[in-house]
């Protein structure tokens, strides 16, 4: 599995012949794809605040409130973790994706605002 210089284009290829079996379009801005993962009936792949779900010739998208940083397939779930420290579980059915729970996994990385402390003396 590979993606474009763009980040606009996602290709799946035999490992064996090296042909490429199929490649789907992202988009047509330039974008950064932080995570890509392939099921033997789909691909998800986490680009930019959005995760895409491209099965048989369709897709769908679904945003997300922090970069992705992974994602995988098990057992007919597709599994996100964002840069937030947030994990998506959904359901992968009738050629879409449905989210199913999320589960806070670790302090997201946050801007840190210190507090100007006066000292009276």
């Amino acid at each position: 599995m590979t993606t474009s210089f763009k980040g606009t284009k996602i290709r799946i290829f035999d490992l064996e012949t090296g042909e490429k079996k199929v490649e789907y379009r992202r988009g047509f801005s330039i974008g950064d794809v932080t995570a890509v993962t392939a099921s033997v009936v789909a691909v998800c792949a986490c680009s930019q605040n959005t995760i895409l779900f491209f099965m048989e010739g369709k897709h769908s998208t679904n945003s997300s409130n922090t970069p992705p940083l992974a994602c995988m397939f098990r057992e007919g779930m597709l599994y996100v973790v964002e840069t937030g420290g947030l994990l998506s579980v959904f359901t992968v059915e009738n050629d879409s994706m449905r989210i199913v729970s999320q589960h806070r996994l670790l302090t997201g990385v946050a801007e840190v605002r210190k507090k100007k402390r006066r000292t009276s003396i």
